[in-house]
């Protein structure tokens, strides 16, 4: 599939020329984008070979290659995914003492002064 979401990417990027021939991608690959939808070109296959000219992504490669490109996490949802880290740390943490203390006092009791 990352040959896939390349040539996506590249026609994207608009870094495709507008003649594509077996010398430039994965025919099979490119034919099978075109056969989902994901691609729009005019075909020029012939007896010397396979091509297609003025190649474009359509609005359903755009969909394809958003769900399947790594997304990126903003600055707002990392920040918020530290908070909730340090809220655990600090929860923990008051536990951990609450626990400390608890045993403190029992020995206390226990061994008297």
């Amino acid at each position: 599939m990352e040959e896939h979401t390349t040539i996506l990417r590249q026609l994207l990027n608009e870094e495709l020329s507008r003649d594509v021939d077996e010398s430039s991608v994965d025919m099979d690959i490119f034919e099978e984008l075109i056969d989902a939808g994901f691609i729009s070109a005019i075909n020029v296959c012939s007896d010397d070979g396979r091509g297609y000219l003025e190649p474009k992504i359509t609005f359903n490669g755009r969909q394809y290659l958003q769900e399947h490109s790594p997304r990126e996490i903003s600055a707002k949802e990392r920040l918020f995914t530290v908070g909730k880290l340090l809220y655990g740390v600090l929860i923990g943490a008051a536990i951990l003492i609450a626990g400390v203390i608890g045993f403190w006092a029992d020995l206390v009791t226990i061994f008297g002064n």
